[in-house]
């Protein structure tokens, strides 16, 4: 069995924070609207590009333009990336991550996921 390493550099919308992704009326409970607007941003984004469907244990590294000087909890920003990677087929299911790594950055505007596993074939 032959195993090759894969590399997927993305670069999305900075991701909303795990409190403002649902909605609860009543019984039920939905996507707010700021949640499916990151997803439609998403899709924007990434229109042309690879899709893999990663079906293998992986690691990602996901780097955050932090949006202000405010006190903002990084791990928040996770869940929305690791659900918009699922929707848009880039991986088939976030419970292969075997490693995720996440941080702010002052040097981008946006969100770089970089994900990397080994493939066997």
């Amino acid at each position: 069995m032959i195993s090759t390493n894969k590399i997927f550099v993305y670069r999305l919308p900075i991701p909303p924070s795990v409190n403002s992704l649902w909605r609860i009326t009543g019984r039920r409970m939905y996507r707010s609207k700021k949640y499916m607007q990151f997803i439609v941003d998403c899709e924007k984004a990434l229109e042309g590009q690879q899709k893999p469907a990663i079906d293998y244990n992986f690691d990602v590294e996901i780097i955050v333009g932090r949006p202000s000087k405010r006190r903002m909890d990084i791990d928040n920003r996770g869940k929305a990336i690791m659900d918009v990677l699922q929707h848009l087929e880039i991986i088939t299911d976030d419970c292969l991550a075997n490693r995720v790594t996440m941080m702010w950055s002052n040097d981008i505007t946006d969100c770089k996921i970089t994900i990397s596993g080994s493939a066997a074939h």
